[in-house]
């Protein structure tokens, strides 16, 4: 379906799609707003590019579309299948008719720059130019946007979350847009309302105790107190004590009575962060307690029973668990980093910036502007979504507070012109009658980042690409950092169009140990 023309006086309804078709999914390009110079509070919002191969050529530029004039597509909010468009950019510096657009493939389109605003590709400059997804196209210092797959009326949507307001933290202090996120939030949704205990994975500041959080507030035990512990900070000797408790004078006299982790999270929930940190034998003493509830306190020998819910969480591979304690932890949430969700990225520095406002003297006059949107530099917000990130949210808000403190380090990203790029174009969309292509300029395609720039040069082949899953025993995350690859993302495409088995080595079990009974 093409789009309608859109201005200020006929807006689509905010729950039809430009390019849906019968409420079929389909996987689309989108170009996300990342910054935005005169309208800071734009960022987040959604261009979508229609989806086919090839896909039917769109535009975009300043103001809306006129009479007689080729159709226009606009920004708009995006969330969960539902599109509402909003009022064209209106940075004077775009030209009305700024950019035609149109896919090659879910995988890649044609971005042809027809105003007046220079475009870069990657800070390469650029006239034609063909789009990946996790690329950054930047026109001039208005606009900086990049480049994600989006699924344009995806299933199931994230029913029995609570709503609030687009770009902004939930009701749980979680900040996204993203179809990563709002994958979590769907399972947030679901895994709130069953009674097994939960597993939640994800890399190092992913932000595992949200969710875990999230969990217990959308569930039946909101009412009580969640109890949370760094399973890391339990004592080897003293397992038994901190999760159990000990009965008054045990082992020594005078010592209180305690309830244990676990006696004060009856009727609740008890998170234990770091799970994988304890040993295989002091996990070992979970699991009859989390079968049954049935648990003895030190030093009593009556059995106590315990209605509460475990949430752990890890940063590690959840097989590196105790099997028979993974197996009774039956819900998994796995949360993804930033790297997995870059277009966050802007929406994360807004709320950074506006939450620690109020606590720090110099952040509202250098980093805020009257409307109370943070005036983040172009350079800042160009090096935070090339930066790749290990401990993600945790050095995030790092990297932004240094940037606060020492402004003239945060800029040191130029945004000036560098040397056209010299490799050209395979494919060249067709001319459009006054284009500057039909009056002969060059188009030119940026050549790809060094290594050293977090992208190779050309692409792995299949050959490389299989013997590198081989050495990382088909680990994704080491797999697309060693081919210097954007994400993970990358690498899975790059499966997909080879047809890549992944082949995992199947662990090592010890000759001493004893086999398992059935």
């Amino acid at each position: 379906m093409m789009a309608k023309v859109v201005n200020e006086t006929t807006v689509p309804e905010d729950d039809e799609l430009p390019y849906s078709s019968g409420g079929i999914s389909h996987v689309s390009l989108a170009l996300v707003i990342a910054w935005c110079g005169e309208e800071p509070w734009r960022v987040g919002e959604t261009l979508l590019v229609p989806p086919g191969a090839p896909g039917p050529r769109i535009w975009f530029g300043r103001g809306p579309s006129t009479s007689g004039q080729p159709c226009k597509v606009p920004f708009g909010q995006l969330r969960l299948g539902r599109w509402l468009p909003l009022p064209p950019i209106a940075a004077q510096a775009i030209s009305r008719y700024q950019l035609s657009l149109h896919a090659i493939d879910d995988e890649r389109m044609f971005v042809h720059n027809e105003g007046r605003c220079p475009l870069f590709l990657n800070e390469s400059p650029v006239v034609t130019c063909e789009v990946l997804a996790g690329d950054l196209l930047r026109l001039g210092k208005q606009l900086l946007l990049i480049c994600v797959r989006r699924t344009v009326s995806p299933p199931g949507g994230g029913g029995g979350f609570p709503s609030f307001p687009f770009g902004g933290p939930d009701p749980y202090g979680m900040v996204g847009e993203s179809e990563a996120i709002w994958e979590v939030r769907r399972q947030i949704a679901i895994v709130a309302g069953l009674p097994g205990h939960v597993l939640i994975a994800g890399p190092s500041g992913s932000g595992k105790e949200l969710v875990a959080r999230a969990i217990h507030l959308l569930s039946p035990r909101s009412p009580h107190r969640m109890v949370a512990r760094n399973a890391a900070t339990l004592p080897e000797s003293l397992i038994d004590a901190e999760l159990f408790g000990n009965a008054k004078n045990y082992p020594n006299s005078g010592m209180p009575e305690r309830p244990g982790l676990i006696g004060e999270a009856n009727g609740s929930t008890l998170f234990l962060d770091e799970l994988a940190e304890l040993s295989q034998s002091a996990q070992s003493h979970l699991l009859r307690v989390l079968d049954a509830g049935e648990y003895h306190r030190l030093g009593e020998t009556r059995a106590r029973m315990s209605d509460f819910r475990l949430m752990a969480a890890t940063n590690r591979d959840p097989n590196s668990l105790k099997h028979d304690l993974l197996a009774r932890l039956t819900l998994h949430i796995t949360v993804p980093g930033l790297d997995a969700r870059k277009e966050d990225v802007p929406l994360l520095v807004r709320h950074l910036c506006q939450s620690g406002a109020p606590a720090s003297e110099p952040l509202p006059s250098r980093s805020t502007r009257p409307t109370g949107q943070p005036a983040i530099p172009l350079g800042l917000m160009l090096r935070l979504l090339e930066h790749r990130y290990e401990t993600n949210l945790r050095e995030l808000r790092s990297l932004l507070w240094r940037a606060i403190l020492h402004p003239h380090t945060s800029e040191q990203k130029t945004t000036e012109p560098q040397q056209p790029a010299a490799r050209t174009a395979s494919i060249v969309p067709p001319s459009i009658p006054g284009s500057p292509s039909a009056r002969g300029e060059s188009n030119r395609l940026p050549s790809r980042p060094s290594a050293g720039e977090h992208r190779t040069l050309t692409r792995p082949s299949a050959q490389q690409v299989q013997r590198c899953l081989d050495e990382n025993n088909g680990a994704l995350e080491a797999t697309w950092r060693a081919l210097g690859l954007t994400n993970r993302f990358a690498l899975l495409r790059l499966i997909r169009r080879y047809d890549i088995e992944v082949r995992r080595r199947p662990a090592r079990r010890s000759a001493s140990k004893t086999p398992r009974r059935g």
